[in-house]
């Protein structure tokens, strides 16, 4: 967990960070800890209730290969469907070359591009399933177009 690291977790405490609590730190087995959970939740509804901002990271993990999006985690969707949030997104590109999933510790040259955008959606006809899914794929579909675009570029 990010959370142990000397440098991470003292700044998650210090930014208002939200912990998902997992029930075990099994590679993919991304099941929460029902009762841990639930004491964030208020917290994370309160937050939100005070016009807090949040940001979510659908993937649940670090992505192991940064170029296929992992599948979405439909909880943080159900806040947003929850509080009705508008939603918007973050791509970046060449993270893994700045700091390789192998290193302990990063900070190597690299360019890193980034995408923002903003994502419709409907609260009274849309899904959390349906969100989550489109999300993924718009996200996906920005993130192949950055890399064919960064694979153009080192062609020249």
């Amino acid at each position: 967990s990010l959370r142990k690291l000397p440098l991470f977790g003292p700044v998650f405490d210090r930014v208002g960070h939200f912990p998902v609590y997992f029930k075990t730190s099994a590679d993919g087995d991304f099941s929460v800890d029902k009762e841990r959970q639930a004491i964030v939740a208020e917290r994370v509804n309160e937050h939100i209730g005070k016009n807090g901002r949040i940001a979510i990271f659908p993937e649940g993990a670090i992505n192991k290969t940064p170029i296929t999006l992992q599948g979405f985690r439909h909880g943080s969707f159900s806040l947003v469907m929850q509080h009705k949030l508008r939603l918007y997104y973050c791509i970046t590109v060449g993270n893994d070359i700045s700091w390789p999933a192998q290193e302990s510790l990063g900070g190597f040259p690299a360019d890193i591009d980034v995408k923002f955008g903003s994502f419709p959606v409907d609260f009274e006809k849309d899904t959390v399933q349906e969100v989550a899914s489109r999300l993924q794929t718009k996200m996906q579909q920005e993130l192949d177009a950055m890399m064919a675009k960064r694979t153009a570029k080192k062609q020249k």
